[in-house]
């Protein structure tokens, strides 16, 4: 099914070449089917027809990060923050990329930022809470005797 969904895709792109969506498409169809390159390209190219395509520099920032190429990834939600500072989503996307990275800090301020947009998002809440507890100095780690310290909280994550 998502092969034929690709074929589709591939269709509607070379039918109309100059359809940013068409692109989008088959990047994504791309993407679910692991051909990272391949869905790379087909996301560039909708870029060169509708550079402010906040959806395509999303997917394209997943699509690095899934070839470990986390400084184009971020190059990339940074553009669509710069277009989207409004959206949520962006904020996550980029708080994941940074716990990717090891980079707590810059996740848990990240994922602030999402929470002051949608403060009852409660899997955001949690990703913030557990970035904040990994990084601190009392973060949750086992210790030999009953679990943990009393002032040592788990992560649900």
């Amino acid at each position: 099914q998502t092969a034929s969904a690709q074929e589709a895709a591939s269709r509607a792109a070379a039918a109309d070449p100059n359809n940013a969506h068409a692109f989008h498409m088959l990047g994504q169809s791309l993407r679910v089917l692991e051909r990272n390159t391949e869905a790379e390209q087909a996301l560039r190219r909708a870029l060169q027809l509708q550079p402010q395509y906040v959806e395509v520099l999303l997917l394209l920032s997943r699509v690095l990060s899934a070839q470990f190429r986390y400084p184009e990834a971020l190059e990339a939600l940074q553009r669509a923050l710069g277009i989207a500072p409004g959206r949520a989503d962006l904020w996550v996307a980029a708080g994941e990329l940074f716990v990717g990275q090891d980079d707590l800090d810059n996740a848990s301020a990240a994922f602030q930022r999402a929470l002051a947009i949608r403060p009852n998002d409660l899997e955001t809440r949690v990703r913030h809470e557990c970035t904040t507890l990994s990084s601190s100095p009392t973060s949750w780690k086992p210790t030999r005797r009953r679990g943990r310290r009393r002032d040592q909280r788990p992560c649900a994550c």
